[in-house]
């Protein structure tokens, strides 16, 4: 069978002729009217380089309808449900948005096919900050937790309100993703493989779901792998190979169409569209206007969203006990190695105190930047994806990054002062015992700065470790602890003079005196001179602060890249 070459849905089926909307239109009640066309998408085009990812994709979705999205794997599902979102990329095409009489801050939810859940927060907990983030900026708590109820009672989700989502079922972390959708209450559904590792019985349960929530006036578009269920869509959209949206109908009109007596046949003909150059689009798509619905109203400003997101980062973090008792216990044994290693009293021996100084030194700020970065490297990077979702609703990046900060910097701190006060506590040091706890502090706040940027970078967590010594080696070498900074080749140098182990020496150095007690002997044997101290400890630390700063605008930059935005 030859299929038509035609991007245009409505010459597939006959019966698809989208209806426009009129702009400013409102209704009565919380909904539309089944039927009304809420959104329109026109042309949507995505590229990636050279690849065409969505080909002039046309669609529209009415309320009351549910709309399933089929297509074989690579077809473009989930880039049309990323680019109606707003959550991914779009290099051009229309979308158009419906008002609504709604108090909702944004009309369209997005459910990614991976759950973008806190595992640490309860299932109301979940739903309150994303009511806070995604309602109307003035909305009251009394406003928000009413909200909240009335989606746990739709999703039949009460009687999980109060559990962890870490102990949900695979089918009630669907309906809790759904339901942080729902609680901005928009008009129109975006679900990307909803069934996604449930059962038969789960799946169609959950379809029966959405069903029920498109007959309360909502538009709905899932795409899915599973058929069983299709009898209860309205229409089916088929995305065939190349990114493009081959016809639009009811299950009946498809069969006819494709001349298949099962879904099953639809697949294996738009398997020929794979392999028959002749069937597939030529030449690449022009590039029209590009236009997203905008938000329908303001976000919440900076400090509300620092409020929401600091509580909800603090909570998780709270309540991750295991992973926090072994990032702050480690501190502690650490400080007791550095200073059970080294005989008693070395630092302050007249002969050998100031070798024992620079190696002491360097222990330090070697335990502070491992401190900093390993606690800070898997923190972005572990929820990539709800940030992606997150931002397309109006959340600030600064607020995020800034919210991050304020949740690890006190662990960091914790961490580095007990390293410091053990070694202290137990060695002797000639001068500045209270700069060198502030040397390590700073050395791994500014570290953290590091990990951090690391963990946006990151394509994983397993990757964001692995490339911890990444971070760390060239620290330590270009410190100047191991080859003086005089010796190095002048390249290295500089690149050292932008690195925390180069200040975090000079500073741990100068705060127990180095620079005055350097003798010759040990200069000709190390390289290291008096000059190789600050003669305060206050400019290295002000160096690593504003390092730490700059790399947090580099984290903000690197976060924006990966979501696409």
């Amino acid at each position: 069978m030859r299929l038509p070459r035609s991007s245009d849905p409505a010459r597939c089926v006959g019966r698809y002729t989208p209806q426009s909307v009129e702009a400013g239109a409102l209704i009565s009640g919380p909904l539309r009217p089944r039927g009304v066309a809420v959104l329109q998408a026109g042309g949507l085009t995505v590229l990636n380089g050279e690849r065409v990812l969505l080909r002039e994709v046309s669609l529209d979705l009415r309320a009351g309808e549910l709309v399933a999205l089929i297509g074989p794997s690579g077809a473009g599902k989930t880039t049309l449900l990323q680019a109606l979102s707003g959550s991914g990329p779009l290099d051009s095409g229309v979308i158009t948005l419906a008002e609504s009489s709604t108090q909702q801050r944004y009309g369209i939810g997005y459910v990614p096919s991976e759950d973008p859940l806190h595992d640490e927060l309860t299932v109301v907990e979940e739903l309150l900050f994303a009511a806070a983030l995604r309602g109307p900026a003035d909305a009251s708590t009394d406003t928000l937790e009413e909200t909240v109820t009335r989606v746990l009672d739709d999703l039949q989700l009460t009687a999980q309100s109060e559990q962890r989502i870490h102990s949900l079922s695979k089918g009630e972390r669907r309906r809790v993703a759904l339901a942080v959708e729902l609680v901005g209450q928009p008009d129109v559904l975006l679900l990307d493989e909803p069934g996604s590792g449930l059962d038969a019985a789960l799946e169609r349960r959950l379809m029966r779901l959405l069903r029920g929530l498109a007959d309360q006036g909502r538009a709905i578009l899932a795409a899915t792998h599973q058929t069983a269920s299709l009898r209860l869509c309205d229409r089916i959209a088929v995305m065939a190979p190349g990114g493009r949206l081959q016809c639009v109908g009811t299950l009946d009109e498809l069969l006819r169409y494709f001349a298949v007596d099962g879904v099953d046949g639809i697949y294996d003909r738009l398997e020929e569209l794979a392999g028959r150059p002749d069937l597939a689009p030529t030449g690449t798509p022009s590039l029209g206007e590009l236009h997203r619905p905008s938000p329908l109203g303001p976000p919440p400003g900076f400090i509300r969203q620092l409020s929401i997101m600091t509580e909800r980062s603090a909570l998780c973090r709270l309540r991750e006990s295991r992973n926090l008792a072994v990032l702050i216990g480690q501190a502690p044994i650490i400080g007791l190695a550095i200073a059970l290693v080294l005989p008693h009293g070395a630092v302050v021996d007249p002969n050998l105190g100031p070798y024992y100084g620079v190696l002491i030194s360097f222990l330090l700020l070697t335990a502070s930047i491992w401190l900093g970065t390993i606690s800070a490297c898997r923190d972005i990077v572990a929820e990539l994806d709800t940030v992606r979702r997150e931002t397309a609703v109006g959340l600030r990046i600064d607020v995020y990054i800034v919210a991050k900060c304020l949740t690890l910097f006190p662990v960091i701190l914790i961490q580095t002062g007990l390293l410091a006060i053990v070694v202290v506590a137990i060695q002797p040091m000639p001068q500045g015992t209270g700069w060198v706890v502030v040397g390590c502090m700073v050395t791994g706040l500014a570290s953290a700065c590091f990990g951090l940027w690391l963990s946006a970078w990151a394509r994983n967590s397993d990757i964001a470790i692995g490339a911890t010594p990444l971070i760390m080696i060239p620290q330590l070498l270009l410190a100047g602890a191991l080859i003086p900074i005089s010796a190095m080749p002048a390249p290295f140098r500089a690149i050292s003079d932008l690195l925390v182990g180069r200040w975090s020496f000079d500073a741990l150095g100068s705060g127990i005196g180095l620079g005055q007690r350097l003798g010759a002997s040990l200069a000709s044997v190390t390289g290291l001179t008096p000059n190789s101290f600050s003669a305060s400890p206050s400019a290295p630390i002000l160096l690593m602060v504003g390092i730490g700063l700059v790399v947090l605008v580099l984290t903000s930059r690197t976060v924006l890249g990966r979501i696409g935005n």
